[in-house]
């Protein structure tokens, strides 16, 4: 009994020792200052320890208007980000930053960026200061925001959709100045064989390619052959390609798995063949009013 009671003080005397230096170490200026350590450790081990390239992918995948009035005034090193962020930009946005009306949220905070708008300068100045990877433009568009514009200051543009203005010229501008092309759309009659090879030629990651109301002919189809072995969609509405050259592009081009020639009514069966026998993942094809390829009616 006698053992048990000196074990039970030696406890007694070790567990209140414990306590006072527990209590000791909770009142130190220096734990205090540990905590507060170890607290700005764990808020910084989130978002906040992202290198600048990758909080500008984040920001790739929020609307264009959230990123400009938002996330950019998180922050001093958000607001900083989001001039380096990749933005999509449609023509629509652009009227309404060049408008103004009602003196958006959106348009305080470029003009701050870029100052007010005004014509081409500010256009410019909008393309250079974001890393812009989308443009839409249409029509009239092109007397504010002209394709020497983009080309200029443009140089990580992914996909462009134009139609109307537009010609051989700005084409190849866009191709030489732009090499990340991926995905282009372009309805205009005025482009011919010359533009589709300069994207052929200056954009080897070419991966979609629309083109219609043309007069593009098998230059084209060779010159995607030889330079674009990574394209899966091919649109060409109503030119003038024949046979041999939708044969020598699906025979280089075998990822593709979607096709449509409507309105090529120089093509016929042996073009529609090929094109099943080198692509295998082809799901999708169009053969609308092309009266020389059999069943062109179950491929419309």
């Amino acid at each position: 009994s006698r053992a048990l009671e000196v074990n039970q003080r030696t406890h007694n005397v070790k567990h209140t020792s414990y306590s006072v230096h527990l209590k000791t170490l909770f009142s130190s200026q220096i734990y205090r200052r540990s905590i507060m350590a170890a607290s700005i450790d764990s808020a910084e081990a989130g978002i906040h320890r992202l290198p600048n390239e990758v909080l500008c992918h984040v920001f790739w995948f929020i609307d264009t208007k959230d990123v400009l009035t938002t996330l950019s005034g998180v922050c001093r090193r958000w607001r900083d980000a989001v001039p380096k962020a990749p933005i999509s930009f449609t023509m629509r946005d652009i009227l309404s930053m060049r408008q103004g009306k009602g003196k958006s949220k959106v348009l305080k905070i470029l003009e701050k960026i870029i100052g007010k708008p005004s014509g081409q300068p500010f256009f410019a100045n909008l393309l250079r200061r974001f890393r812009v990877e989308e443009i839409s433009l249409h029509g009239h568009h092109f007397e504010i925001c002209t394709a020497a514009t983009i080309a200029a200051n443009c140089p990580h543009l992914v996909a462009f959709s134009f139609g109307g203005k537009v010609d051989d010229d700005h084409i190849i501008q866009l191709a030489k100045s732009c090499p990340k092309l991926k995905y282009v759309d372009i309805s205009c009659p005025t482009v011919n064989d010359a533009s589709v090879v300069a994207l052929a030629q200056n954009c080897p990651g070419l991966r979609e390619l629309r083109v219609t109301y043309n007069y593009l002919t098998d230059v084209s189809m060779k010159a995607l052959g030889d330079h674009s072995p990574n394209m899966t969609h091919i649109e060409i509405h109503g030119g003038r390609i024949k046979d041999p050259g939708v044969i020598y592009f699906a025979e280089r081009c075998t990822k593709l798995v979607s096709v449509r020639f409507p309105e090529c009514d120089n093509l016929t069966t042996a073009a529609r063949t090929a094109l099943e026998k080198h692509c295998p993942n082809l799901y999708h094809q169009n053969w609308l009013n092309c009266y020389l390829v059999d069943g062109y009616e179950d491929y419309s």
